[in-house]
């Protein structure tokens, strides 16, 4: 049970007051999640978020969207031990981005555990169509891909101590988007199906996040 007040999960069902904030706990009965998905989307920590996602499950078990959510937060509410770039969904698709930093053993497994996740197809198959459901995930993982690891690294945004202008940012977001697609569509270690899937995806997470098609001019102009 998660208390409605102040989102801390609560163990005992019974309790009448939250042992973190004080308040009286109301309880207030619900036949849809759609209550801990507004919640969930709200907060920010992915901790609480993933609390909140799971109270979701234990009260509707096998619900398609928020296994789906479930399935977009990936590893990340997890804190502390030892640096784990796993934790985060998407980073597997640096293989397809940067794939020299990478040994081709490396490689291939990142992008198996991104393409052949058994919980990734577990949650496919509950929802009505299997493959839009990955077509949208695929698109999920590739815009939040964009936004940290593309636009968020220094060099495509600074030149030594000099920031780059806002055209020079563009073309070179546009350009690592499409040595995605490059390597992508040279990639052997992924299925024709999820190749075809995933490349509709990135070109489709470009456009949402850049305003620009990977495959335009803009990306063929990087300096």
């Amino acid at each position: 049970m998660i208390c409605p007040n102040c989102l801390q999960t609560i163990k005992d069902a019974d309790a009448l007051f939250c042992p973190k904030c004080g308040k009286r706990i109301e309880r207030v009965e619900t036949d849809s999640p759609a209550e801990f998905l507004s919640k969930a989307q709200a907060e920010t920590d992915y901790a609480k978020k993933h609390e909140i996602l799971l109270e979701a499950k234990k009260c509707f078990p096998n619900n398609a969207e928020v296994e789906k959510q479930l399935l977009f937060i990936g590893r990340l509410y997890e804190k502390g031990g030892k640096p784990d770039f796993y934790r985060i969904p998407y980073w597997p698709l640096s293989a397809l981005e940067r794939p020299g930093e990478f040994t081709h053993r490396q490689r291939s497994e990142m992008l198996n555990r991104f393409f052949n996740d058994t919980e990734l197809e577990r949650v496919a198959e509950l929802s009505e169509n299997r493959e839009a459901f990955r077509r949208e995930y695929f698109e999920e993982m590739a815009a939040s891909y964009i936004e940290l690891f593309i636009k968020g690294a220094n060099s495509n945004n600074s030149f030594w101590l000099f920031r780059r202008s806002e055209k020079s940012r563009l073309i070179r977001y546009a350009s690592c988007v499409r040595n995605m697609l490059v390597n992508l569509r040279d990639c052997k270690d992924v299925s024709e199906e999820d190749r075809q899937l995933m490349e509709q995806a990135i070109q489709s997470a470009c456009v949402k996040t850049l305003g620009i098609s990977p495959d335009g001019p803009e990306a063929n102009e990087a300096d």
